[in-house]
């Protein structure tokens, strides 16, 4: 299995939340820094449009160019309701974070989170709530060098996401129950 392949299965599920939220319910989120324990304490049942390494995730490429530095997150929930994109979820199977800690991929979409959306949008108030999601399995959290450099985010971007009126819930989306249907679920 490739990254892409556990990336594709996880979308499905997504897909599958769309009309069954126990889907949603059952991805947990462990190492939550808010009280959202599952992706559905974060979505609710309200819609989203799902981009998937799409670069039309980003409605403004021209904005934050330092900050994005041509960034495309794995999968990005937008919000229906406020046209916000309101979680970005990164992928990984054996890949490390890239770039250096300070200015990783996690760390770069974090800040594009914060200053491209608002915690409670004038359209939608009670709207999708906000995440930088790593989704991997177990064995990706385990391994040292890879965990580091979330670690370092964690450590970093935790005191500002937890802010009550910032409110980003990090979190990471374990992926070994995905693994075992992998076999069941390829085409």
């Amino acid at each position: 299995m490739t990254e892409k392949d556990l990336e594709n299965l996880l979308v499905r599920e997504l897909r599958r939340g769309h009309t069954d939220p126990n889907v949603l319910g059952r991805m947990a989120i462990t190492g939550s820094t808010s009280n959202a324990s599952t992706l559905y304490d974060l979505v609710g049942g309200r819609e989203f449009d799902l981009f998937q390494e799409d670069s039309d995730w980003n409605p403004d490429k021209r904005w934050m160019v330092d900050i994005g530095g041509g960034i495309i997150p794995d999968i990005v929930p937008r919000s229906k309701a406020s046209g916000q994109n309101r979680i970005y979820i990164e992928v990984k199977l054996h890949e490390d974070i890239r770039d250096v800690p300070a200015l990783s991929q996690v760390v770069r979409q974090f800040l594009h989170l914060l200053c491209s959306t608002e915690c409670a949008p004038p359209a939608a108030p009670r709207d999708i709530r906000r995440a930088v999601l790593l989704a991997a399995p177990s064995s990706w959290f385990e391994h040292e060098k890879r965990r580091g450099k979330w670690q370092y985010f964690r450590d970093s971007c935790t005191p500002l996401a937890t802010l009550p009126k910032i409110d980003i819930t990090l979190g990471e989306l374990e992926l070994d129950w995905l693994l075992g249907m992998g076999v069941l679920l390829t085409d």
